[in-house]
């Protein structure tokens, strides 16, 4: 299949250009294999990777003489494909990556109520600044908490049965900025991000109630200025985040929080405060938005595009042949596809298209099934054993064959540029099978006398064969799989493969295999972001039948002193001693190696060479967060 693709990028271009822009017909027959395949797309729902697969096809072209017909277009005006149309544009309604894209243009900045998640960092936009402790525009109160009112102790909600006297508790001050606006030309309150609050708490609102349910008191001081303080002894360390995001009260304010979903002034036709204002949403074609003449940074020639155009393109490989023909100018990461690399490095030297190639925040990784609730083979009590797994593995292999070379080894749930990702004293497994089969022997896994290569090893009786489990449709987890298993019939493993669609692998316990805890090994992804994402591996987090199966820890690893950063890490609002707290998790981590990390997925874009401004970003999840720098050369 990918070998189809390894052709002249010229060649393709030209072919592709034919099929879709309507060139001079072709001197050569039509083509002639056509090929189906699923492609898989990953999203994370609920801290648990859910997949959804679709079916493209792939069309391998002759070469043929034509000339592109160039599109004629009106000034400043750019397309955008993308594989889905959005389902709403209201924030607490979905979220899906194609609305988010279109929330970028007319809210600038959705990853939290002030702004983006930037390169692991927080970045306000709409507020003068980050509050901070250092600036005091942060700071710790007394609150006295009596009979009945709520405080937090060690994470957790409490209800205080007696007068407890005086407490801490954060209190924390934002300001927006003066010159902002919607689109109907109304200023921004702060009463605004008050009203979105109260959306937030309501019940009929299908949003997470966690920073809700944590929070003493939000109220606006001013036109400008709002006012967080948390719940006593609740020391969040994203104390700067809490400001809600934005809704015109003066439009919505009548509108109920269940009708909020389903009204089409706040999921089809919103008022801005971004660089775009809707213009147009022609259901199952596209969405225009257009200039927004009263957004705030219309001073520094801001945006510099008069219209964008989000174009929905189900089929994969049908927005890739548009952007070679120049329908289209930018393919958005949830429309391109991996397995689309070789043509698109060709296509680049061939100066055609601009491709993209950024490790996002979604990494896979291999878990140990150290504690199983079934009756099976079970070598991963030994901790040598699963440092044999992770020396037999050639991570290196699957980068450079799976993912062409594109994304790093991942050491630990952190990658390499988070600034909370330790500096030294982790546990690394370079690929090394003498190694492995020395801590194997030691461990008791030995080959059989006489035995020949390709001979499983064997303890009392029993071989150490295994099976690996993962989803089904999904070929960069295929031909992952079948990389470890190679590596791992090197030094006298038996593995055997097993893909299992997705519900039924991430099926909630007690049946499901992975969070049923009954498999061996299990190969998936997780997702981290600015805020680490330790709560994997704590022990509350085991799936089990006291927490109604609903950790996700699927290792069954526990450790205390891992669970004891951690809880300090999250528990400090001293940058400096986060970082340490996180290190000493992760030395623990890769030390005990409950599970091996394999590598970062890749996100992967396009764009016309002619295209400036664009930026695809780690840790902001839709690339659209700098649109408003978006141009035409």
């Amino acid at each position: 299949m990918l070998s189809r693709w390894i052709l002249s990028g010229l060649a393709i271009f030209l072919s592709l250009t034919v099929l879709l822009a309507g060139c001079s017909s072709p001197t050569t027959p039509t083509p002639e294999i056509r090929t189906v395949e699923k492609i898989v797309t990953q999203v994370v729902e609920k801290e648990k990777v859910v997949e959804k697969e679709k079916q493209v096809v792939v069309t391998a072209t002759p070469v043929v003489t034509a000339t592109p017909v160039a599109t004629k277009r009106g000034p400043k005006r750019l397309i955008i494909g993308q594989s889905q149309e959005p389902d709403t544009l209201y924030g607490y309604g979905g979220a899906m990556l194609a609305a988010a894209h279109v929330r970028q243009a007319i809210r600038d900045g959705i990853s939290w109520g002030g702004g983006d998640e930037r390169s692991y960092a927080y970045q306000a936009t709409i507020l003068e600044k980050i509050p901070s402790l250092e600036d005091r525009d942060a700071k710790m109160i007394d609150v006295d908490v009596k009979k009945g009112d709520k405080y937090v102790e060690a994470g957790a909600i409490k209800m205080a049965d007696k007068d407890l006297g005086k407490m801490k508790a954060l209190q924390v001050t934002f300001k927006l900025r003066k010159e902002l606006k919607w689109s109907d030309g109304t200023s921004i309150k702060a009463s605004d991000s008050v009203f979105g609050f109260k959306l937030n708490a309501d019940k009929d609102t299908p949003a997470s109630k966690a920073a809700v349910d944590r929070t003493g008191k939000y109220e606006a001081l001013d036109d400008l200025t709002t006012q967080w303080t948390g719940l006593p002894g609740f020391m969040d360390a994203t104390y700067f985040t809490n400001f809600w995001p934005i809704y015109p009260e003066h439009q919505l304010g009548k509108i109920s929080a269940k009708d909020m979903l389903k009204n089409e002034d706040s999921t089809r036709k919103p008022l801005s405060y971004g660089p775009f204002m809707i213009k147009e949403w022609v259901a199952g074609d596209h969405i225009t938005v257009v200039k927004n003449p009263y957004y705030y940074r219309a001073s520094e020639g801001l945006p510099k595009l008069d219209e964008i155009v989000f174009k929905f393109i189900p089929d994969t490989n049908n927005l890739l042949a548009q952007l070679l023909a120049g329908e289209v100018d930018i393919g958005t990461t949830d429309g391109m596809t991996l397995d689309q690399s070789p043509f698109l490095i060709q296509a680049e030297q061939q100066k055609i298209i601009k491709p993209y190639f950024v490790a996002g925040t979604v990494w896979e990784h291999i878990d140990f099934n150290i504690a199983p609730v079934d009756q099976r083979l079970n070598p991963w009590t030994d901790v040598n054993v699963r440092k044999a797994i992770a020396y037999g593995t050639d991570r290196k292999m699957m980068n450079e064959k799976v993912l062409y070379g594109k994304s790093k080894i991942q050491t630990s749930f952190l990658p390499e540029e988070h600034p909370m990702f330790a500096k030294d004293g982790l546990t690394d497994y370079p690929h090394d099978s003498e190694k492995a089969k020395q801590l194997l022997d030691a461990a008791g896994w030995k080959l059989p006398a006489g035995a020949k290569e390709g001979a499983t090893r064997e303890k009392d009786g029993q071989k150490l064969s295994i099976t690996v489990m993962t989803t089904s449709g999904n070929k960069l987890r295929e031909q992952s799989t079948q990389i470890f298993q190679q590596n791992m019939k090197q030094i006298g493993v038996d593995v055997k493969l097993e893909y299992l669609p997705t519900n039924t692998l991430f099926a909630d316990g007690p049946d499901g295999p992975v969070f049923g805890r009954r498999f061996d090994l299990a190969q998936y992804a997780w997702s981290t972001g600015v805020e680490p994402p330790g709560n994997l591996y704590k022990c509350n987090e085991i799936p089990s039948a006291d927490n109604k199966w609903s950790g996700q820890n699927d290792t069954g690893w526990c450790n205390k002193e891992y669970e004891a950063a951690v809880n300090s890490a999250q528990g400090t609002l001293v940058k400096a001693e986060q970082a340490k707290y996180w290190s000493d998790a992760q030395k623990i981590l890769t030390d005990q190696l409950p599970i091996l990390p394999l590598f970062a997925r890749i996100k992967v874009a396009a764009t016309r060479p002619s295209i400036a401004g664009f930026i695809v970003d780690p840790t902001e999840n839709s690339e659209m967060w700098n649109i408003e720098n978006f141009d035409l050369k």
